[in-house]
């Protein structure tokens, strides 16, 4: 194993660009590579990678086949997928967001890029695990916190109601709380 701490999966069809980003990123991240979608499947289940750039058109098994074939499985599901196209309209990039791929490199890139998106990719996906614990730990605080400062409160007002004799809830009057106090002594 790498002394790398993210590795990478990058899927293409053509040699020439699996070449050209592995020499790219390998400084970087630990890499792996894979000629269509169904070798990368296998991969990507296995090693459970940081990030995967995929081609969207491949043989065998497409990038958009592939990206739903990791989203349908559970160890899976979390890997953040980067989609490489040539297809350069607007739509076609809207479209794969929304599917759910973490962004769309359209080909041809530049290798600076190339690597600002894979890190911006990782560092999204890394600290949304950690903020997902932190929101959840400041929530469950937070709910307690004010839960403690509501039930001390109506201690308080019940307190105050009772001593005085007063109604503690609008629709009671004074005899039920004078019934209240009694049952409290």
């Amino acid at each position: 194993m790498s002394d790398k701490k993210h590795s990478v999966l990058i899927i293409d069809d053509n040699h020439d660009t699996l070449d050209m980003m592995e020499i790219f990123l390998f400084k970087h991240y630990e890499i792996h590579t894979a000629m269509n979608g169904f070798e990368d499947f296998q991969l990507a289940q296995s090693l459970k990678p940081s990030c995967i750039i995929t081609d969207i058109m491949m043989p065998v098994m497409d990038g958009i086949k592939f990206f739903n074939s990791l989203r349908s499985r559970e160890d899976t599901s979390k890997i953040p997928v980067i989609a490489m196209t040539a297809f350069m309209k607007p739509v076609t990039t809207k479209s794969l967001l929304s599917m759910g791929f973490a962004e769309v490199m359209t080909k041809p890139f530049k290798l600076a890029n190339v690597l600002k998106t894979v890190s911006a990719v990782i560092d999204r996906s890394t600290n949304n695990i950690a903020d997902e614990h932190d929101v959840q730990g400041f929530l469950c605080h937070t709910f307690c916190f004010n839960l403690f400062y509501y039930l001390k409160l109506m201690c308080l007002k019940l307190h105050i109601a009772l001593q005085n004799e007063q109604s503690f809830l609008p629709w009671c009057d004074r005899r039920d709380a004078a019934n209240h106090r009694q049952l409290m002594i």
